[in-house]
Formats: C-alpha cells, sequence, structure tokens
C-alpha cells in the first residue's frame, strides 16, 4: 500500500525557519486541502512536535480531516533516532511490503527514513543529498508534482 506521511512544522506550512514561531503565523490553507485529498490512500503526520501544538497547527490550516493518523512527541521518540521510526511504523501498522513517501524539512530525519527504503522529499528548497530523491521549494510544489504523476 503507498502510505504518505508528512513532518508537520516548515513542512506543511511556508513560514521561514529563522522566525520565532507563533500560531498567529498560520492561515487557513483551502488549496492544502484540495491537494491532499487528491492522494490516494491514507496520509499519516510523524512529527516531533507534542499534541497540543500538532492539533492546533493542523486545524488553524483547515486539514486536519485529511489525516489517518498522527504521531508526535507525546507518544514517541524524537525522530531521526530509529527507535522514534519503529515506534510510528508499529503505531501504524506498516509493512515491509508499503511504500511509504515521506515529506519532510530535516535532512538528519530524511536519512533515517531512507534507511528504511522510504521515499524521501525534502521540503525547503533544492537538496542534491543522495539520500533525498525529490526536493521542492514548498509543500504545495511537491503535492502538485505528485497529483500530477499519480
Amino acid at each position: 500500500m503507498l502510505l504518505w506521511i508528512f513532518d508537520l512544522d516548515y513542512t506543511l506550512y511556508n513560514l521561514p525557519k529563522n522566525i520565532q514561531f507563533n500560531h498567529n503565523y498560520l492561515k487557513r490553507d483551502n488549496y492544502l486541502g484540495i491537494l491532499l485529498s487528491f492522494l490516494p490512500n491514507k496520509k499519516l503526520i510523524f512529527t516531533n512536535s507534542n499534541n497540543a501544538h500538532c492539533y492546533l497547527s493542523l486545524d488553524i490550516i483547515g486539514i486536519r480531516h485529511h489525516f489517518d493518523n498522527i504521531v508526535t512527541k507525546d507518544e514517541n521518540t524524537l525522530k531521526p533516532e530509529m527507535s522514534s521510526f519503529s515506534t510510528f511504523i508499529r503505531k501504524n501498522n506498516i509493512k515491509k511490503t508499503d511504500q511509504c513517501v515521506f515529506f519532510e524539512d530535516t535532512e538528519e530525519n530524511l536519512k533515517a527514513a531512507k534507511l528504511l527504503g522510504w521515499t524521501t522529499i525534502y521540503i525547503g528548497g533544492i537538496n542534491n543529498k543522495k539520500f533525498i530523491d525529490l526536493s521542492f521549494n514548498t509543500i504545495h510544489d511537491s503535492l502538485e508534482y505528485f497529483v500530477k504523476h499519480s
């Protein structure tokens, strides 16, 4: 089965990493919701943020309902620890035969995912590291690509 796995912070919203984050920076993103609705199969959140921040952010953006499961640091260790990936895999009943596409803005987390055989998608600019399969400036750019090619 094809699984779409998303980090939250700076992956699902287009904010500069150098700002002091505040939820007031977030806004509803109907276009992101439309793009997510075109992806077949399960969509999952795998984030190092806590439940309160994650759910509030997803609700402000208006996309929480698109995700089949959400795993935060409240029930897991932190990425890029492999134990974090193991817990995420167990909580989502991911099989070795499943194809996982992982959207993330942190290289270390993508490197760990690549060790598991996941397709790695870097969000935040062009990145040519060998453990990154594709890179895009924004989550919108990446999802437009996948919607067009699916």
